[in-house]
Order: structure tokens, then C-alpha cells, then sequence
């Protein structure tokens, strides 16, 4: 098998959590609670299922 064959038989794995604004608020108020007063806003997702942007402000 080809490694490019063999990589698209693996495939995208499932996504164990989804990343949302709570998510993210959550993860905000255990490492930076003086920011949560801070509106979040949602800019991208990213090209894996780990990867998302948010701003905050």
C-alpha cells in the first residue's frame, strides 16, 4: 500500500469534545479569570477537529 493510500484509509478521527464558546469561556476563566468579563467571539474553525480560532474583546 502506498503511504498516500494508507493515510486516506486512516482518515479523520471522530472528534472526542467540541469546541465551543463555553468551551473556550471555560478554558478562559481557569487560566485568565481577570479576562473573562471579555465578550468571545467566534472567527474560524480550523482544518482539524483540534483546531479553532476565537477572540476575545
Amino acid at each position: 500500500m502506498k503511504s498516500d493510500e494508507k493515510s486516506r484509509s486512516i482518515g479523520t478521527p471522530v472528534s472526542e469534545l467540541e469546541i465551543d464558546t463555553t468551551l473556550v469561556y471555560n478554558l478562559l476563566a481557569e487560566q485568565h479569570p481577570d479576562l473573562t468579563y471579555l465578550p468571545i467571539h467566534f472567527v474560524e474553525a480550523g482544518c482539524d477537529m483540534y483546531a479553532a480560532r476565537y477572540r476575545t474583546g
